[in-house]
């Protein structure tokens, strides 16, 4: 089938690079396929408006959504298989008012799957010295698509074993047998802050949030944090001082926020020499983010 063979090359084209994101977009009279990679959307090729129309039906069809559907947003999930290997990927839909149908397709490797690299290997040691705490706060911030989880998910490698380690994401990127993994789900009301409450009856020696990105995620966060917990999560913040802010922006006590904070990290990915890409990680344990506030509230 033609239809599935051009799928099955622009797939094969993403995981070569193990690229975040297939776009299927209408544009100016056709379809525009690409890719986001190493942070980037790199155009791959253009197709005709009725080829591209087949290539979303078909995809619709083999993720289950309803074809039926061009104008509301539709969200499903897929296994993908390529090389004996297999690859969870979300897809999202939605039409314009043209009723022209976008499509993006969110791979979701495994963590042994990716090729990690670190501009320095030094930050990400001190993130590690982090586990060493059986209580208090690791946030890391960052750009969309910077590899926050991931990093998460790197650093708990080594202690996955011997500590009782419970995640809450939204959605599950990176799946581990050896994590208890919890799913947002807000159309069965399963929010953060109702996953976070329940989680904490479980008493788990380190709490991996997903993301905090309201006020009640960002409190129970913190009295975690304050009461024997290990919370390692992300927020959107431009810096490791934005960390602080965002943070206090949710109505996190500041008493509070400086007690609970162990660590706080901005993340990015730069280009290599090779045309590669590499994390590149930013640090600040406690008491130098409150030395650089300081700082900030003398300049």
């Amino acid at each position: 089938m033609i239809i599935e063979k051009r799928f099955n090359e622009l797939v094969a084209q993403v995981l070569k690079v193990q690229g975040s994101d297939l776009y299927i977009l209408p544009h100016a009279g056709e379809y525009r396929i690409a890719m986001i990679s190493q942070q980037m959307l790199q155009e791959i090729t253009r197709i005709s408006i009725e080829e591209g129309r087949k290539l979303i039906r078909y995809i619709k069809y083999q993720s289950g959504m309803d074809l039926s559907e061009t104008r509301r947003p539709q969200l499903s999930r897929m296994v993908y298989q390529l090389g004996g290997q297999k690859y969870h990927c979300r897809i999202s839909g939605v039409g314009n008012f043209l009723n022209q149908e976008s499509l993006v397709i969110r791979f979701l490797y495994q963590l042994t799957d990716l090729n990690l690299q670190w501009e320095s290997e030094k930050p990400l040691q001190r993130l590690m010295q982090t586990l060493r705490n059986t209580s208090g706060m690791l946030l890391l911030s960052g750009k969309m698509g910077a590899g926050k989880t991931t990093t998460l998910h790197y650093l708990l490698q080594d202690v996955k074993r011997t500590r009782l380690i419970l995640s809450i994401e939204d959605p599950v990127e990176l799946a581990d047998t050896e994590l208890l993994q919890l799913q947002v789900n807000e159309i069965a009301d399963m929010t953060y802050p109702k996953l976070l409450k329940i989680a904490l009856r479980l008493h788990p020696e380190i709490l991996l949030i997903g993301e905090i990105r309201d006020a009640k995620t960002a409190q129970i966060a913190i009295e975690a944090a304050m009461s024997g917990h290990l919370v390692l999560s992300t927020v959107h913040a431009r810096s490791c001082l934005g960390v602080w802010y965002r943070m206090r922006a949710f109505g996190v006590n500041e008493s509070d926020l400086a007690y609970a904070l162990n660590m706080v990290g901005y993340q990015e990915m730069v280009q290599t020499v090779d045309k590669g890409a590499c994390g590149r990680l930013e640090v600040l344990d406690g008491y130098e983010l409150q030395e650089k506030l300081k700082e900030k509230q003398r300049a």
